[in-house]
């Protein structure tokens, strides 16, 4: 089991090279996403007892179909139990 942090060894054909270079640039020169932190108001949390130690549960679909746009998700937080439903996109106060 290895880590990401010290890279890794991509191999390619030498005539695609040109190319994996060009992919590899272009991928370095995005900037870094940052993790949330404990301190960032936009975490997802538990509308009971605001922890952020919830857990994503299921989807509501219907079997065999694909979730239609308003499904509604459905948590759990580790913290308290409480068991809600939401459309999956957080409300900014």
């Amino acid at each position: 089991q290895g880590s990401y942090e010290e890279g890794v060894e991509i191999k390619v054909m030498k005539f695609q090279a040109k190319f994996a270079i060009l992919g590899l640039r272009r991928f370095a020169a995005r900037e870094p996403q940052q993790e949330p932190s404990e301190n960032d108001d936009s975490a997802a949390c538990c509308p009971k007892c605001n922890s952020r130690d919830i857990v994503f549960q299921s989807i509501d679909v219907e079997l065999g179909k694909e979730p239609r746009p308003n499904a509604k998700y459905n948590w759990t937080c580790d913290a308290c139990g409480h068991q809600w439903k939401d459309d999956g996109i957080e409300k900014v106060t």
